[in-house]
């Protein structure tokens, strides 16, 4: 507001003022602003002066200088304030209250004087802000009381500064947006708004950008980070982007871990609506920047949403660790983001390999190999430490990738015998599958000096894929029982390995396993856990029943539920009579009674209550067994 103003306003007044006032007394409201004006004049004087002084140094520097000093200064301003609210008769017509009126209404109006000094919030800084914003100040004034509380003063202050080159609607949209808000968001929303100013950034619709902003305190942490990295980052049109963000909390995180430049920050906003989805590109990139390998390459793959990035991430961890080449590097690398569903198991077989020194070969040969070559890699590395790796060899793991480390165990022992071309070795390679189990068992009898060819031979062409022939030698040999003949017998009854197992183990816990039992057992594998149980075998050691047989646990679950469904059929629960009607019928269309038909049926039930520990075969005839063995069948 300028002097001139007010002295115009108190020059109104003299000329009509009454001659009341002129002759007597004059109005005390009025006289004290005359002579606030009076002091003011002065002040003009020796600040106008004193302008005149700067400029004419300003024009010797060719600085362009304004003159404010006609401008009531803030002090000035307060107590101009003050004066107009000593006045409490200022609705009438008097020519006083009309003066009094057009000076507040630069305020405002009484109004907004009023809230102010009841609000004991009459400062220098809210008297300036309103005098500039008088023709909102009615609308806002409640606004900025309301957040005073909530924000320091020199929080207010930059606000009415950065707010002063807004539209009127934008100004008040402006408080009250940040009246609206919460606690937290408003925190950071005027401290983004601070460094905003502090920058001189000004933003088209920047209330507007920061209503719809989305997770504001990680777009305040984005714009910290372009700040940190290089501040002539933060333009206008940065900031308007980042207010813009679908997901700044992404954002943010990988702003923090990659380099910041104008061109990182613009691949970021291309690709930043899926960033949601990439949830392990931050770790990613992290493991790349530790292990000093080039980003820019990889960053488009990396950023790409993938629903196997926790296993792109785990596999290049591992890389991380692995000593390789930069040329396998980009080999390993690209396998891994062009097959990211198998780039964990492609990652701990380069690991597996790089043990033993990583080629081009190999790591070609692995790459072949989807979705894991894990045992490929354990294959070669087996037969290069036993020293049977060649083309051969390598021809024959390659070819059955999933079985390849069994099928190394078993070229590797027929090359410790002197046998690579033996007809067992043959045998052993059209049954990849059983090759690891096999082998084992080769081993196990090798080392008990009853490894002869035709064993060998009999051990390869019995298919065994199953750990309980291994299990079952070793109970034998436990009781002194494995020998040739016992094991060429035994090799006879390969139909019911896993049901002997359990029937061996079942008498070696109670301490029956001899010849004499061992022979009953081969003699009739399919009931030879009945035969055990006959004999006194139990199903675990002496007090300790956590060690329980599994085919033996089996065993009891199918019988007991024979002998319940046996019972269940005598009592008429489970299927309806038929008349005798029914009865030829059915006989007639299934060769079957219905009774038998309904026996044959429940039986099966019974035999699929086991835990897969048995020969489908040996659970069937327990079944049936336990189920004809009640009384009435």
């Amino acid at each position: 507001m300028k002097i001139s103003f007010v002295m115009e306003k108190l020059g109104v007044y003299d000329s009509n003022k009454g001659y009341g006032r002129i002759l007597f007394k004059a109005e005390p409201h009025v006289k004290k602003l005359s002579a606030f004006v009076q002091e003011m004049e002065q002040n003009v004087k020796d600040r106008r002066q004193k302008f005149n002084e700067q400029k004419t140094h300003a024009i010797e520097v060719n600085v362009k200088r304004e003159n404010k000093s006609d401008l009531l200064s803030p002090a000035e301003l307060l107590c101009l304030a003050t004066i107009l609210l000593e006045k409490k008769r200022r609705d009438d017509s008097q020519q006083s209250s009309q003066v009094f009126r057009a000076l507040a209404n630069e305020f405002g109006g009484f109004e907004v004087l009023e809230l102010l000094q009841n609000k004991e919030r009459l400062t220098e800084d809210n008297l300036v802000f309103f005098e500039r914003n008088s023709s909102q100040a009615k609308e806002i004034v409640p606004l900025v009381m309301s957040l005073t509380p909530k924000i320091d003063a020199l929080e207010m202050l930059v606000l009415f500064k950065l707010s002063k080159r807004m539209t009127d609607a934008e100004r008040v949209l402006l408080f009250k947006f940040l009246n609206d808000c919460d606690e937290s968001k408003l925190h950071v929303n005027v401290k983004l708004l601070c460094l905003l100013k502090q920058h001189k950034l000004l933003i088209d619709n920047l209330v507007s950008l920061l209503t719809d902003a989305k997770d504001i305190i990680f777009v305040h942490q984005i714009i910290d980070t372009l700040i940190s990295a290089n501040s002539g980052l933060l333009t206008p049109a940065n900031v308007a982007k980042t207010l813009q963000l679908n997901h700044p909390y992404y954002f943010s995180k990988l702003l923090k871990v990659l380099p910041v430049t104008q061109e990182q920050f613009d691949n970021l906003l291309e690709v930043e609506g899926t960033l949601d989805k990439s949830t392990w590109s931050e770790d990613i990139i992290k493991q790349f920047n530790i292990a000093g390998w080039e980003l820019k390459p990889w960053l488009k793959l990396i950023l790409t949403p993938t629903v196997h990035s926790f296993e792109i991430a785990s596999a290049i961890q591992k890389f991380k660790e692995i000593k390789i080449s930069p040329d396998l590097l980009v080999l390993s690398l690209s396998h891994v983001f062009k097959y990211p569903h198998a780039s964990r198991n492609f990652a701990e077989a380069v690991s597996i390999i790089s043990e033993a020194g990583l080629a081009d070969k190999e790591l070609n040969i692995l790459c072949g190999v989807i979705p894991n070559p894990v045992p490929l890699a354990k294959a070669i590395v087996a037969l290069r430490k036993e020293y049977s790796y060649r083309e051969e060899t390598l021809d024959v793991v390659r070819a059955y990738p999933k079985h390849a480390f069994g099928l190394a165990l078993g070229l590797i022992f027929f090359d410790k015998v002197n046998a690579p071309d033996s007809g067992a070795r043959k045998f052993m390679l059209q049954h990849p599958e059983c090759a690891e189990m096999t082998t084992r068992i080769l081993e196990y009898l090798r080392e008990n000096n009853l490894c002869q060819e035709s064993i060998t031979l009999a051990v390869c062409q019995a298919k065994i894929s199953q750990v309980a022939f291994l299990n079952l030698l070793r109970a034998m040999n436990k009781a002194s029982l494995l020998n040739q003949p016992n094991l060429k017998n035994l090799l006879t009854k390969i139909g019911f390995i896993k049901t002997l197992a359990s029937a061996v183990n079942c008498l070696a816990n109670a301490d029956k396993l001899d010849q004499c039992n061992f022979n009953s057992l081969i003699i009739d594998p399919v009931n030879s856990l009945y035969l055990a149980q006959n004999l006194g075998g139990k199903p675990y050691p002496k007090s300790l029943k956590l060690l329980t047989d599994t085919g033996a646990r089996s065993f009891v679950n199918i019988h007991e539920k024979a002998v319940i469904l046996a019972q269940g059929q005598m009592q008429g629960r489970f299927f309806p009579v038929m008349t005798k009607e029914q009865e030829l019928s059915f006989k007639k269309a299934t060769g079957k009674t219905g009774s038998a038909a309904q026996n044959e049926s429940l039986i099966k039930i019974a035999s699929y209550c086991g835990n897969d520990s048995l020969e489908r075969e040996a659970e069937h005839h327990i079944g049936k067994t336990a189920y004809l063995s009640r009384p009435g069948n």
